[in-house]
């Protein structure tokens, strides 16, 4: 199975099953393939995911520990997610702490744009604005507001904006771009 081919078939339970039918085949398909196997953790992490918006975190915290351990690859890192629970927990030690591992991963290079995004989100929802803003900022600063629209992450551009508005911040070059970042966004969407 390669990356197509999961995301076919990832899409197709998640839109053509729903409740503990939708969970079950998750779980089937992550305990038919060996630990760290490609697709294993995956699956798990869609597991955790659905579970999560069954409101059974505890299952869901446990799914996204058996995507860890599993180690293989995912959209959205394990511990993205286990943030997003801690932080419905309202467990701010928990939020700190995972946040401190994700700063880490992201140091090595193993999160990616939706990462930030998600964990960024996360943390706006939260409340800890600082914080998010940092996770927003991170995937924008390797371009130039003013020469790299196109190239500019929207979500993560959108958020950066939220979130410097909620705090009262002065606009920057990043903010003056969002609105044409949008526009651009739109604008491919509409040609693609």
């Amino acid at each position: 199975m390669d990356r197509d081919e999961l995301d076919v078939d990832l899409e197709e339970l998640e839109f053509s099953l729903t409740g503990q039918e939708r969970l079950d085949a998750f779980r089937a398909r992550a305990d038919a393939l060996s630990p760290g196997e490609f697709g294993r953790a995956e699956y798990l992490s869609y597991l955790a995911e659905f579970l999560e918006k069954a409101d059974r975190l505890d299952d869901a915290d446990a799914a996204y520990d058996e995507a860890l351990e599993d180690g293989g690859s995912t959209m959205l890192h394990p511990l993205s997610g286990k943030l997003a629970l801690a932080a419905r927990r309202h467990d701010d030690a928990a939020v700190q702490q995972l946040t401190t591992r994700l700063w880490s991963r992201a140091r090595s290079g193993e999160l990616g744009e939706f990462d930030h995004q998600h964990i960024g989100e996360t943390l706006e929802d939260a409340g800890h604005l600082r914080e998010a803003l940092r996770w927003f900022t991170v995937p924008l600063s390797g371009f130039d507001p003013e020469e790299d629209v196109d190239f500019i992450p929207v979500a993560c551009s959108n958020g950066r904006y939220r979130v410097r508005r909620a705090l009262g911040l002065p606009h920057d070059r990043y903010d003056d771009a969002a609105a044409l970042v949008q526009e651009h966004a739109a604008e491919r969407h509409r040609n693609s």
